[in-house]
């Protein structure tokens, strides 16, 4: 019972983080400017940048890619340990996959041999987002599958029009996105 619980809840918050960065994805290319401050030089543009030349992501090491998703999860971690006592593994190792989206996003442009047979094996069973997937992103009309860890969420935001529900949201307030 304890093991088809940690599975569930592991399941659950790999389901949110990847809901999680797709928001952040859709945020960026929708509605992201690169003059907000901190994340407009850093995230914005690099991501803008990325639209334009796809493979540009190729050119930054692990580093580069994952430093921020790092800090952003440790200071979740501390957060919510320090002020509501609330720390677990599932949700732990759920932010530690996160914290390597964009390390899986570089991965799903890369070709299958720049990847390797385990990285290949993990896309191609869907455990990992897939070239194939991910490439529907960077293809006309550029407005589908912006969550970047599996290929499993993003046909059920397409089917249920969620991106086109928040659009339609922020537009009752006179926010409108970018094309």
């Amino acid at each position: 019972m304890e093991t088809t619980l940690f599975v569930l809840k592991l399941f659950y918050y790999l389901v949110i983080t990847d809901l999680i960065t797709g928001v952040l994805h859709f945020w960026a290319d929708r509605y992201g400017s690169e003059e907000v401050p901190f994340f407009g030089k850093r995230f914005i543009k690099f991501n803008n940048d990325h639209h334009e030349n796809p493979r540009l992501i190729l050119e930054k090491n692990y580093l580069e890619l994952t430093y921020q998703s790092w800090i952003i999860a440790a200071i979740i971690i501390g957060v919510l340990k320090l002020t509501f006592g609330f720390f677990s593994i599932e949700f732990t190792l759920a932010l530690a996959y996160g914290a390597h989206a964009n390390l899986f996003h570089q991965w799903s442009h890369r070709t299958r041999k720049e990847n390797g047979k385990l990285i290949t094996l993990l896309q191609d069973k869907r455990i990992l987002q897939s070239r194939k997937h991910h490439g529907w992103h960077h293809g006309a009309p550029y407005d589908v599958n912006y969550c970047i860890l599996t290929d499993h969420l993003n046909p059920v935001l397409h089917r249920i029009r969620f991106w086109e529900a928040i659009i339609g949201f922020f537009s009752l307030f006179g926010i409108h996105p970018r094309e």
